[in-house]
Order: structure tokens, then sequence, then C-alpha cells
């Protein structure tokens, strides 16, 4: 997902615990160019398809396949920038979001817009079920609202917290939502009908990302305090806790299978740059990539195959590494 003013990325980011992190491996990760017809301000991958999409500086998102960045289509997009962008993991949705309230999806296979909602603010949180069958979608500290995309219906609206939400992750399966809030909880939910199943109070600070583990049984979060908690989803207690970093998070995502945790940190102190990603396996706790790009990354994320890819541009030119 892409948030106003950070960085695009919807499927880029990994948490890793300082004490996990060592010096930026010696080695560029290997690179393949994607040549555009305009510049790209911020790229999607799509989790279970070999889909990808970029945003381009001509006011449109070019759907690519993977791996050869191919582009299928190009989707005109309203003026001005979105505060929310994201792609359904199957790859068949695209969500718009602006700063005016109003939110945008199209099927990625057409073009043709699917559905048309409004916030009576700026979306702060948009992001997809498994399957694209459901979107959850908040205005800037309001609750979270579960939205059947295909009657473009609100089924459910998750109790209002203090703050609102940060961000939010839905199980593999698609019947639950756990939510990051400003209150510094985390929450999970049943998306059937919006009940509270767990709440995790142990962040000092508002968490800014969370996941779920493929098996739905975790939620792995972290945030400002730059503590990584792995929380049980069915009674909120933490399993683990991971200290010691010393960037926070901007966004966290594990791998397809389960054992690789991702993070790209957040520069607190200069947000303009850029700061470590890296990929940490869950069962050792050993480093397998730790990396600063050379510019700003504009997402990425875990492909179907399960490498993980970092985009950035220059000019018309799309570059794309792989830390694995």
């Amino acid at each position: 997902m892409r948030r106003r003013g950070g960085t695009a990325l919807p499927a880029l980011v990994f948490v890793l615990a300082a004490e996990l992190r060592g010096p930026a491996q010696s080695a560029t990760p290997a690179e393949s160019t994607v040549e555009l017809p305009a510049r790209a301000v911020a790229f999607l991958v799509a989790k279970a398809r070999p889909l990808a999409a970029a945003m381009t500086v001509d006011g449109k998102i070019r759907v690519l396949s993977l791996p050869d960045g191919r582009e299928q289509r190009a989707i005109d997009l309203p003026p001005g920038p979105p505060d929310v962008l994201s792609i359904s993991p199957d790859g068949r949705f695209l969500v718009f979001g602006d700063h005016k309230g109003n939110v945008h999806v199209w099927t990625s296979a057409t073009g043709a817009t699917q559905c048309e909602l409004h916030l009576r603010r700026y979306p702060g949180v948009g992001v997809f079920s498994s399957n694209g069958g459901t979107l959850a979608v908040a205005a800037q500290g309001d609750a979270l609202q579960l939205v059947d995309v295909a009657s473009c219906a609100t089924r459910v609206s998750l109790a209002q917290t203090v703050g609102g939400v940060m961000a939010a992750a839905f199980s593999r399966d698609g019947r639950y939502i756990a939510t990051a809030d400003g209150d510094t909880a985390v929450r999970v939910y049943e998306t059937g009908n919006g009940r509270l199943v767990s709440e995790n109070k142990d962040s000092s600070m508002s968490p800014l990302a969370v996941d779920f583990a493929p098996d739905g049984r975790t939620v792995v979060a972290s945030g400002g305090d730059k503590v990584v908690l792995f929380v049980d989803a069915a009674t909120g207690r933490t399993s683990r806790r991971v200290t010691g970093a010393t960037e926070p998070p901007f966004v966290i995502q594990l791998s397809p299978d389960g054992n690789l945790l991702a993070t790209v940190f957040m520069k607190s102190e200069d947000m303009t740059q850029p700061d470590h990603i890296t990929l940490t396996s869950l069962a050792s706790g050993a480093r397998v990539a730790d990396w600063v790009p050379p510019v700003m990354p504009i997402g990425g994320g875990w492909t179907v195959d399960g490498h993980f890819i970092v985009a950035t541009a220059s000019q018309n030119t799309l570059h794309l590494r792989m830390l694995k």
C-alpha cells in the first residue's frame, strides 16, 4: 500500500530488529529494468499472481506482467496524488483513494470501474483480502469498513478506536483482520460480523505495520517504539518480543511460506532518505539480506514464486532489485 507522504511499500517492507541486523550486504541485489512511457512514482506487487502495477507521472496506473514487466493495460487516474494505493493479492483489483475522500476500485483485467466510495475524510487505510473479495478501508481517524467489492456495499463496520487505524492486514483465509491502531493496540476481528477476537496493548507507541502469519494464528506488528511483537491472534498475548532496532519500520510483511520476515526501516531523522531493507529467517534469526537502496524505493514486495523485489525509478526506467 502506498501512504500519503510516505513510500509506496504495499508488499515491500519487513521488520528486523537491530540485534538481527549487521552491515548491509556487500553485493548489490540482482537487478532488472523495465522501460515505461513515463517515470514511475509507485510500484505494487500482487502476492498470489505474477502481476504488478506502476503508477506513473502521466496520471496512469500501468498493469505489468511479471517477471518480464510487459505492460498489459493502462488505467487513467483521477487528478491529484493518492493517499491510498493498493493491489489485491490475487491481482484482480486496484484501489486508489484521494485527499477528497474519493475511493476508486478498478479491475486490473479491463481497467473498468468496479466500485466507487466517498469517505468523509481522506483515507488512511485501504487493503484487500487475499481473494480480492473484501476491501478494508477507513478515513483517517475513523473506524474501518469492510466493503464487499462485488456489490460495493459495506458489510461490516468495526468499532471506533481512539486515533483510528494505522494499518490493517487480513488473514490468508479472509476470516480475520488485524488492525494496528492509533491508541497503541493491535486488535483482531472476525470479518464476518466484526466481533473483537483479541487485543494486545504491549506497544508503547502506535504500531505502524501489521501482518498475519500464513496459518492465521500469529500476528506480527511493529511501529514507533521499534519493538517487533509476535501476538497470538486468538488470545492477544505476546508470544515473542524482539527489541534493539535503531529505526522504526515502515511496513512489515511475512513471506508466502511464512519463513522470512522483511522490513524497510524508516530513517526517522530524514524520511526522504532510504534506510535498511532486511529479510530474516524466523526459525534461526539469521539475516538473509540487509541492503540500503541508493535512492528511496517506490514499492515492491513478495512475488508469487517467493522472490522479494524492491523498486526504484530513474527517468522512465523502473529498476527492480531481487533480495531473494
